[in-house]
This record gives C-alpha cells, structure tokens and sequence, in this order.
C-alpha cells in the first residue's frame, strides 16, 4: 500500500473538482458550459476509476463486513437494521439536497439570462442616444469643429505638468 501515491492521487481529484467548480461559474451559453464541465467530469471520473483499480487492494483485514460472498450478514440484526436505516436516511437527504440544488442552479441561469438581456437593452437604448447626438453634430459641421469644454478639476492643455 503505497501512502504517497494514494495522497498525490487524493490531491489530484481535489484540484480536478476545483477546475470543474470553477468552470460552473465561467461565464458562457449554458450547453457550452455544460460541454465543458462534462469534459472536466470525465477527467475526475478517469482519475477515481483508475485509483479504485490500482489501489484496490486496501480491503479491511478483519471479516467485519455487513455481509459476505454468500450474502449471509455477519453483523447483528438490529446493526442491521441500523445501518439500514442510515443508508436510506442519507439516500433520501442526498436526493432532497441535489433536487434543491439543482433548482437554485436553474433559477441562477434564468436570472443571468434576464440579466444579459437587461444590460443588453440598456446599452441598446444608450447607443441609440449617441448615435443620435452624433447624427445632430454631423448636421451642423460648425459644431463638430468646436472644442469640447474639459471636465471640472482637469487642467486644460495649456498647463504643463
């Protein structure tokens, strides 16, 4: 059983599981994102398939195992039932949180949505005052050729700094 190698591997799925977050939350068009997130999935899972395979040989020594070959438990019944019991609370607590999640992430890529629309029509109405304002100066060329009044606190350009 090699420590070092079990560590770095460990140590590798962590910074894979930051790239995938950290390519949730790059800005993109959703099926884009999803592609690449998939593409950092795949990795993640090629990295776990291969330390389960190669390290597999880290089984516990003593046979306390819920149940062996011939599926007969070798624990106590009500350890049974116990462990039952946890298996299926943690199953369905794990189900609740991913559906809420799953929600959240939902109603965030809604919310981007109308968000880029809403700047998108506001640049849109800003251009269109511009556009308007040059269209005005262009009408008259004696105001095209007259200078622009400088901003309160600027020097001019007669100073030298």
């Amino acid at each position: 059983m090699d420590l070092d190698a079990r560590l770095t591997s460990t140590a590798l799925l962590l910074v894979l599981f930051l790239g995938y977050m950290a390519l949730r939350r790059v800005p993109a068009e959703p099926e884009v994102r999803a592609k690449r997130c998939a593409v950092a999935a795949l990795f993640a899972f090629v990295d776990v398939r291969s330390c389960t395979s190669r390290w597999s040989g880290g089984r516990p020594a003593s046979g306390a195992t819920s149940s062996t070959p011939t599926c007969r438990p070798t624990i106590h019944g009500s350890m049974a039932w116990t462990l039952l019991l946890g298996f299926v609370a943690i199953t369905l607590a794990f189900i609740w949180m991913v559906a809420v999640r799953y929600r959240i992430e939902v109603l965030r890529d809604e919310i981007g949505e109308e968000e880029l629309e809403v700047s998108l029509a506001e640049r849109r109405a800003e251009s269109g005052t511009v556009e308007a304002g040059f269209a005005s100066a262009e009408a008259t060329p004696t105001m095209a050729l007259q200078p622009r009044p400088e901003p309160a606190g600027h020097p001019g350009p007669t100073a030298v700094s």
